[in-house]
């Protein structure tokens, strides 16, 4: 059986943003605070989105 003592730090993190700008900003700066495996999702490309998340160029976003 497996027990676990206390969580071990955030395990996920929602938010919504008025704009695409808004999104991006915030995705870098979470990359710079530390923060490695993020995903974020829209309705339509984003430019710039995919270097922010610092996420492997896809052939989805031709």
């Amino acid at each position: 059986m497996i027990t676990y003592d206390e969580p071990s730090g955030i395990h996920g993190v929602m938010a919504s943003f008025e704009n695409a700008d808004a999104l991006v900003a915030a995705a870098g700066k979470a990359r710079e605070a530390g923060y490695g495996k993020m995903d974020a999702y829209s309705p339509f490309p984003v430019e710039g989105l995919s270097d922010a998340l610092d996420l492997a160029p896809s052939s989805r976003s031709r």
